[in-house]
Formats: structure tokens, sequence, C-alpha cells
């Protein structure tokens, strides 16, 4: 909220900042980008295609038990990435 209040505000640089947002659907069924923070901890933003990717996830849903029968597996991948990142 803080940091919502400082962009609206314009107290801080806009340009060359990286947001992270969530994308809402009104009551109209319209939708609408909402913002949820600045992301200064990442250099660079996400490639057009990973965007396009995570909407297609989005759009495609998953139910409560594709995710429950996913769980080893995801678990897995993030251990090999903790794993990886302490070399």
């Amino acid at each position: 909220l803080r940091d919502l209040l400082r962009w609206q505000r314009n107290e801080e640089p806009l340009e060359n900042r990286i947001v992270e947002v969530t994308c809402e659907t009104l009551k109209d069924n319209t939708t609408r980008w909402r913002f949820l923070r600045f992301r200064d901890d990442k250099p660079h933003g996400n490639h057009y295609t990973v965007v396009e990717k995570i909407q297609e996830s989005i759009m495609d849903g998953i139910s409560m038990q594709q995710l429950i029968e996913h769980i080893p597996k995801i678990r897995g991948a993030w251990k090999q990435r903790e794993k990886m990142s302490r070399y």
C-alpha cells in the first residue's frame, strides 16, 4: 500500500521500474490491471513470451485436484532449484 500511495502522489520516478500487477475481473466482466508493488529486486521484467504463457495458464485454469496431483513434481523442482542455487 505504501508503494501505491507514493506512486499515486508521484514522489518516486516511475520510468524504468518493474511493477507487479494482478488482473481482476470487474462486475461487468471487463478486466483491468491492478498495481500491487514495485519490484526493485528484479533487474529486468519478464520477456513478453513469459507474460503470454502466464496469461494462457490463467485462462486455462486449474482444478484443485490437478494442483494436488502435481504437488510432488512441484516440490521436487523447487528442491532442485534450491540445491542448484547453493553452487
